[in-house]
């Protein structure tokens, strides 16, 4: 076979040695620059490997599993099994299970000590912490050598590795959409007490900027922690807790029948929810005084929860990728502790919109 046969398929080690005048040893030894092949044999067989166009097979590289426990570290919210974080740990424990991986979950508050939080540290191999994790965790995990990664949270003071849904553009996507379908007049209800919160909102109001519309923030951002002291709960909630209780709703049930009765809503087309139990809380406290979802007011949650496919009507979403999110965390996990150079970064996993029928098209 001559070279330009060989040229046309793809290249062997007998073709390298054949066209060198070597034996396929000697190729070999080239490849992977042993020492004792003489320089002129060297840079014969480098010319003829150049002109028929041979790639070396790159080496795998091997990343060692060095823990088969992981403690995964949250708040009470995720007791609830509808939420974000019930959706997510189903997700994480199906993940684990692939890589033979025990998952001790560990529950957190208020009330948890710093030498409770610093024993899981030294107890455990490894730790996934959902949600935003309070200083002291924060503290801990940099001046531990434990692999941390935290989920649906950021460290402020980028310590520690993360990943979250891509919130900014999950509202951008929400805004981007009402838009697409004629509205102009539309407002976020949401809760800015926290970096994932932040985002969706500001992705929002980024594409009404980008589309040209003009809105006074004040107006269209709707910020539930600006009415937590003028409601009374019946759940026995009260301040900062009613957001943070653990049914997901951010408070709603008791501050939607406030903002309706304010007429927040009368001069707007389409609001998006920054989670989906806002967004079926919204819908049914716009139902109870006659106003109806979508031919009144449109309606986009966030989180793609399985409840709001059988709402009446199907909520429209932007959907996290759970299973996407529980295996980067995993891999991101692994890497770092295999990792002697720690790099700490901040990961997005993408969204995506899902149409239902909770928005109307007014073009």
């Amino acid at each position: 076979m001559n070279k330009q046969e060989i040229i046309k398929r793809k290249p062997t080690l007998e073709q390298i040695a054949e066209l060198s005048g070597v034996s396929k040893a000697t190729v070999s030894r080239v490849l992977n620059d042993n020492p004792l092949v003489r320089p002129e044999v060297i840079s014969r067989v480098q010319k003829v490997i150049q002109q028929i166009g041979y790639v070396k097979k790159r080496k795998s590289v091997d990343i060692s599993l060095p823990f088969n426990k992981l403690t995964v570290i949250c708040d009470d919210s995720a007791v609830a099994s509808h939420t974000f974080y019930g959706n997510l740990l189903s997700e994480l424990k199906i993940e684990a299970n692939k890589l033979f991986i025990q998952l001790e979950m560990s529950m957190f508050n208020q009330l948890t000590s710093l030498n409770q939080v610093s024993q899981k540290f030294n107890d455990t191999e490894a730790l996934l912490v959902l949600g935003n994790p309070n200083k002291d965790i924060i503290d801990l995990a940099a001046q531990n050598s434990t692999p941390v990664i935290i989920i649906n949270g950021v460290d402020p003071y980028m310590k520690t590795q993360s990943i979250s849904p891509d919130y900014e553009f999950g509202g951008f996507m929400a805004a981007d959409y009402f838009i697409k379908n004629g509205h102009r007049s539309i407002k976020i209800l949401t809760a800015n007490d926290r970096h994932s919160t932040f985002q969706r909102t500001e992705g929002f109001l980024r594409a009404l900027t980008m589309s040209g519309i003009e809105y006074n923030r004040a107006d269209t951002v709707i910020d539930f922690i600006d009415y937590i002291d003028k409601v009374k709960s019946s759940r026995g909630l009260a301040g900062e807790a009613l957001i943070t209780n653990p049914s997901g709703d951010f408070g709603a049930r008791e501050i939607l029948p406030l903002l309706i009765k304010e007429n927040a809503f009368d001069q707007c087309t389409a609001v998006f929810c920054i989670c989906d139990m806002i967004a079926l809380s919204l819908i049914e406290a716009l139902s109870s005084v006659g106003i109806c979802v979508p031919e009144d007011i449109s309606v986009i949650g966030f989180d793609n929860l399985g409840m709001g496919a059988i709402s009446k009507p199907p909520l429209t979403t932007i959907a996290t990728d759970y299973n996407k999110i529980a295996q980067t965390a995993l891999h991101k996990l692994v890497t770092s502790a295999n990792s002697v150079n720690k790099t700490t970064t901040r990961s997005s996993v993408s969204v995506e919109l899902i149409e239902r029928g909770s928005v109307a098209n007014l073009l």
